[in-house]
Formats: structure tokens, sequence, C-alpha cells
């Protein structure tokens, strides 16, 4: 007669793949790599952040560069009795002192003085390194250029300011220097314009 089987089978079930959870070492891995790449990326945020900020103090500095020309080239155009040089003048100059004086390639001046569109005196002129302006007759020069706007070489050329010579005056402006940022950094730049008087003189 056969007698019941009364052993216990155990049953083992296995996990499927997808129920089963991270070992130490993958956790310590994925770890590992999600710190290089947040490394990597804070470093590249970083970075542009720096580059935008060279960027705007280099626009900020260009755009005062900019306005320095544009101021002398606004009031030599509507100016009158070009006067190359300093020469003898003794400031104040005042504008019954003024005569025309022109001065070619080879004897170009870092200062220019003449009779604005208000009949006043001004000068403009490179002190240091830096480009200076005066609407008194030179009595007092105010800066034109920002401290990280290094003018190396600024340069008049004038033709035709004398009366009478059937030129219409014209001054040619040359301006070189760099402009520096914060971190030592300099970008030069090389400027070169010419005005040329808007009121006519030439005799008919």
């Amino acid at each position: 007669m056969n007698q019941p089987n009364t052993g216990i089978k155990h049953k083992i079930k296995t996990i499927p793949n997808f129920a089963r959870g991270f070992t130490l070492i993958e956790m310590l891995v994925t770890i590992g790599l999600f710190t290089i790449v947040m490394l990597v990326a804070t470093a590249s945020v970083v970075n542009i952040v720096n580059a935008d900020k060279k960027a705007k103090t280099l626009k900020s500095v260009t755009n005062n560069l900019n306005f320095a020309m544009e101021d002398m080239v606004r009031n030599l155009r509507m100016g009158d009795t070009y006067h190359c040089g300093v020469g003898n003048l003794q400031a104040p100059v005042e504008a019954d002192e003024l005569t025309p004086n022109d001065c070619p390639s080879d004897a170009a001046s870092e200062t220019i003085v003449f009779k604005s569109a208000s009949d006043s005196v001004m000068f403009f002129s490179r002190i240091g390194s830096s480009v200076y302006v005066s609407d008194d007759g030179g009595s007092t020069f105010t800066s034109l250029t920002a401290p990280e706007v290094i003018v190396n070489e600024l340069l008049f050329y004038v033709d035709g300011s004398a009366k009478g010579d059937n030129k219409q005056p014209r001054v040619f402006i040359l301006v070189r220097g760099e402009v520096r940022g914060k971190d030592n950094t300099s970008t030069a730049f090389d400027i070169q314009t010419l005005v040329s008087q808007r009121l006519r003189t030439i005799d008919e």
C-alpha cells in the first residue's frame, strides 16, 4: 500500500529582471558619472557667463570710443578756422586770436584748435593716454575716453584752412590704441576718418 508523501517541497521563486534593484557598485558608478557631467556643465556655464561679461564690457568701452570720435567729427564739421597744433597760442585762447594753420601728413599734430559753431574756441588733444576736449579756449579740459581706452596715437592732418586758397577745409583724424578689459586682455583698434567743413569757404 502506498503511503502518502509527507515531504515538504520548497518552491524557489525567481525574481524577474525588471523587478530587481541596483547594486551598490552600480549606484556608485552612476553617481560618479553624474558628478562628472555636472562639473563639466557647471564649468561651461561659468565660462559662458564670464564671456558674456567680457563682451558687455568691451561693447561699453567701444561705445565710449565711438562717442568720442562722433563728438570730434560733429564739432569739427560745424567748426571754422582750423588751427593744427598749438604753436604760440596761450590759453585761454579768444576767438579773435585764432588763425588758420594747416599741417601736412609729415607734420601732423596731436592737438587741433578751432572755432565751434557757437564761436567758442575748442581744443581736441591727446593728454597721456586719453583724448581730451576743451570748449573754453583751453582753460579746462575734460576727458572724452574711458580709462579702459588706451590711446597711443592721436593725429590731426589739416588742409585748406586758409581763407582764399580755393580749398574746402578738411581734417583727417587718425586714432590708434587698445581697449583693455578687467582681466588685462587687450584689443587693438585703428580708426581713421576724414571730416570736411560743412560751411562752404571756397571763393566763388
